[in-house]
């Protein structure tokens, strides 16, 4: 009973790494609330309007693909977090259980090609967690996070970004970063325009003891990495255009209203001024194929229930033109209205 309550608080802690205070917040508002509708599986309903392309998302343990103005559960039990190889003929995804997850090759139908780690041990204090999977443009690598146990037996869970051959052994994986201990460490890692990885970091303010991230790059291995954002912006999710030139993120720099941010990649990985696209209680952002959207999840009112939303963004004014009038801000478009999908997968849309 003693494993079972300090394994739960691991998981509390790993709620804090993925930066959803805000969606936990929701989430017990959306119990309390059900009574009134209850989400309905996505199979069972249709999206307001189609998508080019596949989007992959998960709910409730179910993968599901959208293709067409349809969608089609692809995958059930336990499964979270779809990343798409570059080649769009696999996926990979956490699938996981009480005590611990594991990432897995799947076809797009939801086949399981290959299990690619083995976290799960008939000793509790031994079993670790892999989580937000994502493989590099040549399909050889696979970054994600990992819980590098610092001490034999002990529950303190801080995710470390962590990269292993995507058809290798889990025994090759190497370290990226180093957490801030006690944080929850670095999670959500993203391909660097230009080499390395952006994440996502967290620490603690010694002046306030509140938790904060910030979005890092590395460029290489045990790289010491540099800050991308400022640490009173408390950004995450980042998101990178398939043409490597932005990045979207959410942030939330006060209060419990996030935003979705995007801004230019400079040349050397530096952010340029960054423009809010969209707030509200917004998550895991997602490109367009094209790299002329972003998909993203928000809680619908009175559920609480997250949904899917799409942003088309304006062309980014050439050299030398101004920047599009304030009015011109894009709108969001509500994809889904009646489904409660998982708010820390960001969807896979390829």
């Amino acid at each position: 009973m003693i494993a079972r309550w300090l394994t739960a608080a691991g998981l509390l802690v790993l709620m804090v790494a993925f930066g959803v205070g805000v969606y936990f917040f929701w989430g017990t508002q959306r119990h309390a609330q059900r009574v009134g509708q209850q989400a309905m599986t996505p199979d069972k309903t249709k999206p307001r309007f189609s998508l080019p392309g596949t989007v992959v998302v998960a709910q409730d343990g179910t993968l599901y693909r959208m293709q067409n103005g349809s969608f089609q559960a692809i995958a059930s039990g336990g499964w979270m977090q779809p990343a798409a190889t570059p080649d769009h003929q696999h996926l990979v995804a956490v699938k996981r259980a009480y005590n611990s997850s594991d990432l897995f090759l799947l076809d797009t139908s939801g086949h399981v090609v290959k299990q690619l780690t083995q976290n799960a041990s008939s000793d509790v204090p031994q079993n670790h967690w892999s989580f937000y999977p994502r493989v590099t443009p040549d399909g050889r690598t696979l970054f994600y996070d990992y819980d590098d146990k610092t001490c034999n037996g002990c529950f303190q869970v801080d995710l470390s970004i962590f990269a292993m051959p995507l058809g290798g052994d889990q025994n090759t994986a190497k370290a990226w970063t180093s957490p801030n201990a006690g944080t929850g460490g670095d999670v959500q890692p993203q391909l660097a325009p230009g080499g390395g990885i952006l994440y996502a970091k967290y620490a603690l303010d010694p002046n306030t003891s509140q938790m904060y991230s910030q979005l890092w790059l590395n460029r290489w291995a045990g790289s010491p990495g540099m800050a991308l954002t400022a640490a009173d912006q408390n950004c995450n999710a980042p998101a990178v255009s398939p043409d490597g030139k932005q990045l979207a993120m959410i942030c939330t720099p006060g209060g419990q209203t996030t935003q979705l941010v995007v801004a230019p990649v400079q040349g050397d990985g530096s952010l340029g001024q960054a423009a809010v696209v969209a707030q509200g209680v917004v998550a895991s952002p997602a490109w367009s194929p094209d790299g002329r959207g972003l998909l993203y999840l928000q809680p619908q009112q009175p559920t609480g229930h997250f949904q899917l939303f799409y942003l088309q963004l304006p062309p980014a004014p050439s050299p030398g033109r101004a920047a599009p009038a304030a009015d011109a801000k894009p709108v969001p478009r509500q994809v889904t209205d009646v489904n409660d999908f998982d708010a820390t997968s960001a969807p896979a849309w390829f």
